[in-house]
């Protein structure tokens, strides 16, 4: 997330105050131990030190003050400065600053991708369990399966939609980011998959051309969307009722004037919610997306670690629904290799579609 929307989502977050003697330093650090002992990120982001928290910590912060933050981040070696490249690619800081950081950045995920490439490679020697998927079939041509119907009437959530097993469904939340969120489109385009993807109000409104990435995506390459709040901010179920309905509805009125459609397909951010807020979405007919696998690319930063996540998830389930962020780098990393292994074990992608689309897909 960009400046605008980390501080339009603090409108939402919890509150936190700072002693005066936790300084940047403190904070930094103390947001990694925060993020590497929290199972959820709603745990994390839900603490004084998470990323939104971060942000507004270093938005009061003079110019000195912000000097100090910069050399608090150059120190951090290059996977832990990875946790913070949402608020580096604010451009909040000294912009010769930020270059610095971003090239760290780039370099790193560049290392981690190669690392994958090579862990990969030596797996077709050694075929070490951790790197592949169980087979559920014979791979066919392509890893197209085609769409699952969802009926708004009868359905209010769903985390697997009853899939039978080899078949999954691909979901992306939290964008669409500048350059990631599309990188991700075409690799599923290329292999001929078409997936759901969950976008923030605030990222609608403050990412540049973001109304292009998300009808390209819809238009061009079939793709659906459905919202995931206006701000991302505190748990829907720990706020007003009213609150947290202009939450979802502003985000869902941002979402279908991007997309030119309503899906009607909403995901609760953190997957956070209550029966009121569930029979609110089923009086506006839309429906809850949840997950039965989760990447948690939110937190494992390491390519190679990623990827042996999503393998264990599918192992497990070997069916239902994925979920990925389209705003990380090492997400866009293991999505090809993902794509070319799932192809192996023979399972199929499918898109979920609202029923009363059905005319329009074939």
């Amino acid at each position: 997330m960009f400046h605008n929307l980390l501080k339009f989502s603090l409108i939402f977050t919890v509150a936190c105050s700072f002693k005066s003697n936790e300084n940047i330093s403190f904070t930094i650090q103390k947001s990694l131990e925060v993020q590497n002992a929290s199972s959820t990120l709603a745990e994390w982001e839900g603490s004084p030190y998470g990323l939104i928290s971060i942000q507004k910590q270093i938005e009061t912060l003079n110019n000195d003050e912000k000097t100090e933050a910069c050399e608090n981040f150059k120190a951090l070696d290059n996977k832990n400065l990875s946790t913070f490249d949402q608020i580096i690619g604010s451009h909040f800081l000294d912009p010769s600053c930020t270059q610095d950081l971003l090239a760290r950045l780039d370099h790193y995920y560049g290392e981690q991708k190669t690392a994958l490439q090579q862990n990969l490679a030596l797996n077709h020697l050694i075929k070490d369990p951790s790197l592949q998927l169980s087979s559920v079939g014979q791979p066919q041509e392509t890893l197209d399966g085609g769409f699952v119907f969802v009926n708004k009437e009868e359905m209010v959530e769903t985390s697997s939609l009853n899939l039978p097993r080899g078949e999954i469904i691909l979901t992306f939340d939290d964008g669409p980011h500048p350059t990631r969120t599309t990188a991700i489109q075409n690799l599923l385009t290329q292999y001929h998959v078409r997936s759901n993807f969950f976008a923030i109000g605030a990222s609608i409104l403050n990412v540049p051309h973001s109304y292009d990435i998300i009808l390209n995506a819809v238009n061009n390459l079939g793709m659906i969307y459905g919202s995931h709040s206006m701000g991302h901010g505190k748990p829907l179920n720990a706020v007003s009722f009213a609150t947290a309905q202009q939450e979802i509805d502003h985000g869902h009125d941002l979402m279908v004037a991007a997309a030119q459609a309503d899906s009607g397909f909403f995901r609760f951010p953190y997957g956070a919610r209550n029966q009121n807020l569930k029979n609110y979405l089923s009086q506006e007919k839309r429906v809850s997306f949840l997950w039965n696998m989760d990447s948690l690319d939110w937190k494992i930063k390491d390519s190679t670690k990623l990827y042996q996540n999503v393998m264990n998830e599918i192992n497990r389930e070997k069916r239902g629904i994925l979920l990925f962020h389209d705003i990380h780098q090492q997400t866009v990393d293991i999505l090809e290799p993902l794509l070319e292994e799932l192809h192996r074990a023979g399972y199929k992608i499918k898109l979920a579609v609202p029923l009363e689309w059905k005319d329009s897909y074939h």
